[in-house]
């Protein structure tokens, strides 16, 4: 009965080990996470600010890029297809 009775507790204090371990990465990557979604939401910032300022000084040259760009997408598609 002893053994058993040890045998018992060496399991779970390993589960609660395993349990605390598990909880402690859990946290540490939604932490991660949370700091990814900070620092990429100012890069798309910059560069919606970047974009809105090269087309306000080129709108024509904005314009071509667009449909070039466009253009290039369609025949990617219809080969694709």
């Amino acid at each position: 009965m002893a053994v058993n009775s040890f045998e018992t507790d060496l399991h779970s204090e390993s589960r609660e080990e395993s349990l605390d371990e598990t909880s402690e990465s859990a946290q540490r990557a939604f932490k991660t996470a949370k700091q990814y979604l900070r620092n990429s939401g100012k890069y798309a910032g910059e560069i919606a600010d970047e974009v809105t300022t090269f087309v306000q000084r080129d709108p024509w040259l904005a314009m071509g890029a667009a449909f070039a760009l466009g253009y290039a997408i369609a025949q990617l598609i219809k080969r694709l297809k």
